[in-house]
Formats: C-alpha cells, structure tokens, sequence
C-alpha cells in the first residue's frame, strides 16, 4: 500500500507523502486576500452588517469599490468603516453618540498583516457585539 494516494497520478510517489498531504511548499493562489474574507464575513450570520457601496473611487487605487458600514462597538461611540474591496485600504472614524460633533481622527492603511492601526481600529469595530 502507498503511503500516500494521488487520484489521476497513481505513479507518484512522494519524498515526503506526509509533507505532500498537509499541502508544504505549495500555496493556494486562490485565497481570498484578508479584506475579502473580513468582508464576506462579517455580511453573513451573525453579523449581518448593513455594509452599502460608496460611489466614491478609492483613494489609494482610484477603484469604485469601496464599501462602508455605521456599527456602534460601545454605548458611548459610533464606528464609520470604510473599505475597499479591490485594495484593502480601510478607514475608521469613531464619532461620540453623545457629544455631537465630536469625532476621533480618521484613519487610512492598508497593512493587513501585522494591521496597521487603521485596519485593526476597522476590525475592532465591526467585529465588536452592538451596544445599546
């Protein structure tokens, strides 16, 4: 019996069948990139968030696909997120929700991997459980 089984090439034999299983060496090239994957995530159960297409281009890549979203991560402040879905520049704006027209500055990154403070601010907010 083989130490591993190749459907379609059954005279290969592996260097190291176990290596070659778990997949080493190799990388899916058709992994969605971080965004994506935050994106589709957090639109589907249980999440839901009502994320609505911003007509604006991007102002990284110039595209027309950014998307954004209004979560409330605590009772006291609002999140504005916005994301683009062909680059992965994310933007986060915490507005107060009981001092009117007070706001944090705005953010803007795009580093996914280690996040950028932009990108982690983006994460806490719409990954957060809605407060009152």
């Amino acid at each position: 019996m083989p130490w591993a089984f190749f459907p379609g090439r059954s005279d290969y034999v592996p260097g190291d069948p176990l290596a070659e299983a778990l997949g080493a060496g190799r990388t899916n090239r058709r992994a969605s990139p971080p965004w994506i994957r935050l994106f589709q995530q957090t639109s589907g159960h249980p999440w839901w968030l009502p994320w609505r297409h911003d007509g604006r281009g991007c102002p990284g890549c110039g595209q027309r696909v950014t998307f954004a979203v209004w979560t409330r991560p605590r009772a006291d402040r609002c999140a504005y997120s916005a994301l683009c879905l062909a680059c992965g520049r994310a933007t986060s704006e915490y507005v107060s929700a009981t001092n009117r027209g007070m706001s944090e500055a705005s953010l803007s990154g795009s580093e996914w991997s280690p996040p950028c403070v932009a990108v982690a601010r983006l994460r806490r907010a719409v990954f957060s459980p809605p407060q009152g």
